[in-house]
């Protein structure tokens, strides 16, 4: 049989598909509500919070694999919905929201530094991600790497040059192991000039292409290992203000 991860079964039929147990939930619920097409999957409840500072945010249903919020901007309804950290279960979470009818989804989250010029707060446009984890092959046969939509990219582009953000684009490292975050792998990945590393891109741009709906990722640099030390700076000024442009960037792309 083989390593399980690279057997390469995409076409097998799955048993339990994401519309079962969307269907289950109504039968249980008695509701039947469709999901904005357009929408922001997070990993914090602090990004809910950034974007309630600042628009009109209404939670608008609760389900045990997250609670989905309402952003109305620009007279697009945007969806906003938490999943929990990682890529087994915001792998989940996106099945079932595509499910539920959502097309163009953009990841917003955190990610820490492998290159020294980026600083915390620095905004990371991901188009690329590194597949050091473990949902992404079950998804798509073995490969370095999952791609983001080129398309909706361009749009967040659009919206960061916009803002007038600083920003980078390029590859991150998905990593669903943080502990093994190791010296060996993190040099050679600043070599290759890979910018950051979180825990979900990866797995996410892969369900995407394999449901065929649009996921674009957004991270705002949150902490530093780019000289082999962990230099944590979460809740900083810069921080705080990585988050907030990347969580407005995110809902510029929708309303417009």
């Amino acid at each position: 049989m083989g390593i399980p991860l690279f057997r390469g079964n995409m076409d097998s039929r799955a048993v339990i598909n994401p519309r079962d147990q969307i269907r289950y939930d109504e039968a249980k619920s008695g509701r039947r509500r469709p999901y904005p097409e357009k929408l922001i999957l997070c990993f914090t409840g602090e990004v809910l919070r950034s974007a309630q500072e600042n628009h009109d945010v209404k939670l608008v249903e609760k389900n045990w694999w997250g609670w989905l919020y309402v952003v109305n901007g620009g007279g697009s309804q945007i969806g906003m919905l938490q999943s929990g950290i990682g890529d087994s279960f915001a792998g989940l979470v996106l099945e079932l929201l595509i499910a539920r009818g959502a097309t163009d989804i953009i990841a917003v989250g955190t990610a820490g530094g492998l290159q020294r010029r980026l600083k915390i707060g620095d905004i990371v446009l991901v188009e690329r991600a590194i597949r050091d984890e473990g949902v992404s092959y079950h998804y798509a046969k073995a490969s370095k790497y999952a791609l983001a939509s080129a398309r909706l990219n361009r749009k967040i582009e659009d919206v960061l040059r916009k803002m007038k953000l600083h920003y980078e684009k390029g590859t991150t490292w998905t990593n669903d192991a943080p502990f093994r975050e190791t010296i060996t792998d993190t040099r050679k990945f600043q070599k290759e000039g890979v910018l950051c590393v979180e825990m979900e891109a990866a797995s996410l741009f892969s369900i995407g292409k394999f449901r065929g709906v649009d996921v674009g990722g957004l991270c705002w640099i949150s902490d530093d290992i780019s000289r082999l030390k962990w230099d944590p700076q979460f809740n900083t000024e810069a921080y705080d203000r990585g988050r907030n442009n990347a969580v407005e960037a995110a809902i510029r792309t929708f309303s417009i």
